[in-house]
């Protein structure tokens, strides 16, 4: 067996990967990066099916506005060229739709007239509104990560991290309606309003009151833009290949990996973009505190999706905007495990793709409730697991054809899927969709982990999603070298 030597090896090759790889091969260092999966991309891979392509999990963004954080760390990274944004409308970006009342509301896709919007519909919680977008300024200019210029900052916990969205919602606001609509981007980070942090919450959701947007060839557009940097840069990419063992350990230090081929990689330093829980499945176990293991066993995953994937040949549905459907106000108990038949959030999204209008239906569903499936895998389910998706796909097409009745007789299914179906083609521990939920008062894995030279990196180590993800990466590359020099770098490409 081979015995190789890199500076760094990343560990994942999806988004916040590439970017980890990138940023250390540009310090003039050795990189080796390696993906289990037999292509690299993650999450943000697309798929195809008779043809048409489809998101796996990322559909749209925001923060690509000029001095839009995504748009930062894309100018840093060399590609902010090959992404081309398409902004949704900016007269309607989103449309929430309330089943059981039948309320239906559209919020411009920019923030002023978000705020006009709320401030008309519901006049007597002016105040409370104008408050709720202060606080969101004050968390985000309090947050340096959510600015590249000031990563040399500490981090630190606010106040906000430790009170819940439910809770700060319900001191401000009376109207269960207003509530909702601005709980509603908990679709982007898989945590219901009593349990996130109303800081994560706003971190998230800031970047989107901005103005939302899709990508021009969606996820890909990012992979291959990020791929021929890599290139450009000499990192050295091997798929189908993952860690089986930490080797060559000298008190808190790990000298090498030994590979699933067999071959060890001798390595200064590694960081992993996995998974909490899978990255606890490889670290030594003798070398933990078992405080520290017992932290990542007691994370809870967020929720995932059953997905539904189809074609519509009516052009101007959905052109330009998004739209969310919602069985009452109440995303506590839509959010809550324990009965896979039960309406959740639906989420409908469309695109041009390739002459076809291509779309996509989710609804929230929480990976527990698959548990009976777990030990089946792709294309090898049981008959109860078909008859069981045939059965949901025409509950959530009943409910999308009575809030837009247009697109019944216009649109064709050409497949689904459930958080098993996530699990497996993205090889995560159980098929949520943003990795660990930002829990009020949780303290996520990011940076050194107790192995002095392995650090964390990924969607559940500062905030899901695209911007979480890719963040992670520049806060950790920072740490792995000299902090000063990155700065430099920083500024350089910004300025």
């Amino acid at each position: 067996m081979a015995e190789l030597k890199y500076d760094h090896v990343v560990v994942g090759a999806g988004i916040s990967g590439m970017v980890s790889a990138l940023l250390l091969a540009r310090n003039g260092r050795k990189v080796l990066l390696i993906e289990k999966a037999p292509a690299v991309g993650g999450s943000m891979a697309r798929f195809k099916l008779k043809g048409v392509p489809f998101d796996t999990g990322f559909h749209f963004t925001g923060g690509l506005h000029p001095d839009g954080l995504v748009l930062d760390m894309l100018t840093v990274l060399g590609i902010e060229d090959r992404i081309t944004p398409l902004p949704f409308s900016k007269e309607e970006g989103t449309r929430f739709i309330l089943e059981d009342s039948g309320a239906s509301y559209g919020l411009p896709n920019n923030r002023q007239g978000i705020i006009e919007t709320l401030t008309e519909l519901f006049p007597a919680e002016a105040s409370g509104i104008k408050t709720y977008f202060e606080k969101v300024d004050s968390i985000c200019d309090s947050t340096a990560t959510m600015n590249l210029r000031r990563l040399s900052e500490p981090m630190s916990m606010l106040d906000e991290d430790y009170a819940t969205l439910s809770v700060v919602l319900d001191d401000l606001f009376e109207d269960p309606k207003l509530k909702t609509l601005l709980a509603g981007y908990c679709l982007c980070y898989g945590a219901s309003p009593s349990e996130v942090s109303f800081a994560n919450h706003v971190r998230t959701a800031q970047g989107m009151h901005d103005g939302l947007a899709r990508v021009e060839h969606g996820g890909d557009a990012f992979i291959d833009a990020l791929q021929r940097k890599l290139e450009e840069a000499g990192v050295e990419i091997r798929c189908k290949t993952e860690v089986i063992s930490c080797e060559e350990i000298e008190g808190k230090n790990i000298g090498a990996f030994r590979l699933n081929n067999g071959n060890l990689v001798r390595f200064e330093s590694a960081v992993f973009t996995l998974h909490p829980k899978t990255i606890l499945k490889i670290l030594p176990q003798k070398k933990l505190r078992p405080a520290f293991a017992r932290r990542i066993d007691e994370m809870k995953s967020s929720f995932g999706f059953f997905a539904i994937f189809g074609v519509c040949d009516e052009p101007e549905l959905l052109e330009g905007s998004m739209l969310l459907v919602l069985p009452n106000v109440d995303l506590d108990t839509q959010l809550a495990c324990g009965n896979r038949n039960a309406d959740s959030m639906l989420f409908c999204i469309s695109a041009n793709e390739n002459g076809q209008r291509a779309m996509t239906i989710l609804e929230a569903a929480c990976p527990e409730d698959y548990a009976e499936w777990a030990d089946t895998r792709l294309m090898k389910r049981p008959v109860e697991y078909a008859e069981f998706k045939a059965r949901k796909t025409e509950r959530i097409l009943e409910r999308i054809y009575a809030v837009l009745p247009e697109l019944k007789n216009h649109f064709t299914v050409l497949g689904s899927s459930t958080p098993l179906t996530f699990r497996d083609y993205l090889n995560s521990p159980d098929g949520s969709a943003y990795g660990v939920k930002q829990l009020a008062g949780q303290f996520n894995i990011c940076g050194k982990l107790p192995l002095r030279n392995l650090y964390a990196a990924g969607q559940s180590a500062v905030l899901p999603g695209l911007m979480g993800a890719m963040v992670s990466a520049f806060i950790v590359c920072r740490q792995m070298q000299d902090a000063d020099e990155f700065d430099r770098y920083i500024n350089t490409e910004l300025n």
